[in-house]
């Protein structure tokens, strides 16, 4: 006969198997709390989600808001940063990859060894970091004896923690794995590296910022997703817990309105409305996930693209300055990811931002481009005889 235990949640007691995970009951909450819940509070005790229950207990939910929460998203991110910085690099060519302090919503750190830290490695490394976070991987925590992990950590390089644990006074200590990774970390982890969506790199003076989100308010995030749109990468807005809304015929609307005014600086990017309790429109992402990825791929033909523009500087005549006016000769695409254009006039300094939006409206009402950045690149050519 299965054996249940009380556990009290909120004041109120719930029943639950023995050995249900906490992963589980505070999926069952998740909708109440405006932040994701990463760890529990178990009579006064922090635990991780994939522990389980084994007795009656009183738990309290820890969200990524609280202390411990943001301190156990930050500790996932960096084993993941960690992980796909080896991937991309080569182990044997890291000496060595350290978070040296903070910086607001981010973490700075420093990497030696035979490559060279540039915007391209970044760019690869944090591809490979979201390449994990798509495939949910478990982040799997060991526990072993101190002198093994001393060995352990010696052998691969990183003596730097291994002499931190000269200072510990417990005689085990817990390493964590993602995906054959193992590293030592003092502190929670979350379950699997699904739960890390929000993060980005960057360059900064002699190594690198770990850009993490401002979980307190949610509109600092647009600082990492102007990251993703100045990479040029794909966007998709899903706003979860849709379900949970009182709405009326005009509730789509205010809340893409209000999206669009945070993130006013990509007014391309695909907003989806959904709920993951539900299962409202999940279908939908993988759908549109294929025409964003279509559409930051896409290529138009030369012929087909200058039709498009002349045809616009036929409606909207170029500006002018002092009575020289702004020609374009032609323009060509160049590259894709994002599409990439480049626009041949008689004066750059003539190109003003808005023009250049204007032809950007012009081609995305023909071709789409929907979910993706278009760069432009405006360049001179010596008048045509």
């Amino acid at each position: 006969m299965e054996t249940m235990l009380n556990v009290t949640v909120n004041g109120t007691i719930h029943q639950y198997p023995y050995g249900t995970t906490y992963r589980a009951i505070a999926a069952e909450f998740q909708e109440n709390y405006p932040h994701q819940i990463l760890l529990v509070n178990r009579d006064g005790k922090l635990r991780e989600l994939q522990k389980t229950v084994k007795r009656d207990c009183s738990l309290s939910m820890v969200t990524a808001a609280d202390k411990p929460g943001r301190q156990t998203y930050e500790r996932s991110a960096i084993l993941l940063m960690l992980k796909a910085f080896y991937d991309v690099v080569g182990r044997e060519q890291v000496e060595h990859v350290r978070v040296e302090f903070s910086l607001s919503n981010a973490l700075f750190c420093r990497a030696r060894g035979s490559f060279t830290l540039d915007n391209t490695l970044l760019h690869r490394i944090e591809d490979r970091m979201r390449e994990l976070v798509r495939q949910v991987l478990p982040i799997e925590k060991q526990s072993v004896d101190i002198e093994d992990a001393a060995a352990f950590l010696t052998e691969n390089g990183m003596e730097d923690k291994a002499r931190l644990l000269k200072y510990r006074i417990s005689s085990r200590v817990n390493l964590y794995t993602l995906d054959g990774f193992t590293d030592y970390f003092y502190g929670y982890m979350v379950p699997d590296t699904g739960y890390l969506q929000w993060f980005a790199l960057e360059l900064f003076e002699d190594g690198f910022i770990l850009r993490l989100p401002s979980l307190v308010e949610p509109e600092q995030d647009a600082k990492i997703a102007g990251i993703a749109h100045e990479r040029g990468k794909g966007i998709i807005i899903a706003v979860n817990k849709w379900d949970a809304i009182e709405k009326d015929d005009k509730t789509i609307y205010r809340h893409t309105e209000k999206i669009r005014q945070i993130l006013s600086f990509m007014p391309y990017a695909e907003i989806i409305f959904i709920s993951a309790k539900s299962g409202q429109r999940l279908n939908k992402i993988f759908e549109l996930i294929d025409v964003v990825i279509a559409n930051n791929s896409m290529r138009v033909a030369t012929g087909v693209l200058n039709e498009i523009v002349t045809e616009a500087v036929a409606m909207q005549q170029p500006p002018s300055d002092k009575g020289k006016r702004l020609r374009i000769y032609y323009t060509t695409q160049v590259a894709v990811k994002p599409p990439t254009f480049v626009i041949f006039v008689n004066d750059k300094e003539l190109m003003h931002f808005s023009y250049t939006r204007y032809l950007e409206n012009r081609i995305r009402e023909t071709f789409g481009f929907r979910g993706t950045a278009l760069k432009f690149i405006i360049r001179e050519r010596k008048e045509e005889q």
